[in-house]
């Protein structure tokens, strides 16, 4: 007869596993939340991609963030473009990090593909003119994001050191705002915010290791902690 487990050595096997699980669990959380994070860093170098594409046929002009009153405005924001029109896939625009209640729905559809887009997670820096209340700049009357406001983009000829410019980041939405993009300074985060955001404004978030991932104008991605007030501005 084959001898049976007796009562404490299954009691001493059940606390070698607890043990084990409880030295693997982090680095297995911490494993995942890098494969997290290189995830989102592709899908924003996938929107820079298609941002290239829409400037290469438009004169050189930045992507609007909202199309509003053009030809397809009934798109409305700049993500809906860039699936039916650049078809880049809708997985692209989702950050794995975040639950589908941190997602926003970027609004429009496109009635000619039937897309309808309801779970997004990146955010346009369109900061507008005159829109920088506590930012230490020069010239804050006429310093502006990628864009005069959500639906007037500007030519890319007017954006200095375009390797220093925020241009779209991972953000956790907060419904009470619109979700064109950041329009206001004093709704960017610096890094430095909860997550997620109360109140009727857009901030950045902190969603990866204490930080967030952002797009600059060259197309390069950088995990960021801290930015400085001129990072957000283009044309300073």
């Amino acid at each position: 007869m084959k001898r049976a487990f007796t009562l404490m050595e299954l009691m001493v096997v059940m606390i070698a596993i607890s043990i084990i699980m409880t030295l693997t669990l982090p680095a297995l959380v911490k494993s995942r939340n890098k494969i997290y994070q290189t995830i989102c860093i592709n899908n924003l170098k996938s929107i820079g991609y298609g941002k290239v594409m829409y400037s290469d046929n438009n004169n050189g002009m930045s992507m609007p963030a909202s199309f509003g009153e053009t030809d397809d405005g009934y798109v409305n924001h700049f993500i809906n473009y860039m699936i039916s029109r650049l078809d880049i896939r809708e997985q692209t625009f989702k950050c794995p990090s975040m639950t589908p209640e941190q997602m926003f729905d970027p609004d429009g559809h496109d009635p000619q593909t039937g897309n309808i887009y309801t779970e997004a997670s990146y955010i346009m820096n369109i900061i507008k003119q005159g829109n920088w209340a506590g930012a230490d700049i020069t010239g804050k009357a006429t310093a502006h994001g990628w864009g005069y406001d959500s639906v007037t983009p500007i030519p890319l000829g007017k954006v200095t050191r375009p390797s220093e410019k925020f241009h779209v980041m991972d953000v956790i939405a907060d419904i009470a705002n619109t979700h064109s993009g950041i329009n206001y300074f004093s709704r960017t985060d610096h890094g430095m915010v909860n997550s997620p955001p109360t109140g009727a404004s857009r901030w950045v978030g902190v969603h990866h290791g204490q930080g967030y991932n952002s797009l600059f104008g060259d197309g390069h991605v950088s995990h960021m902690k801290f930015s400085q007030d001129n990072d957000w501005a283009v044309n300073r």
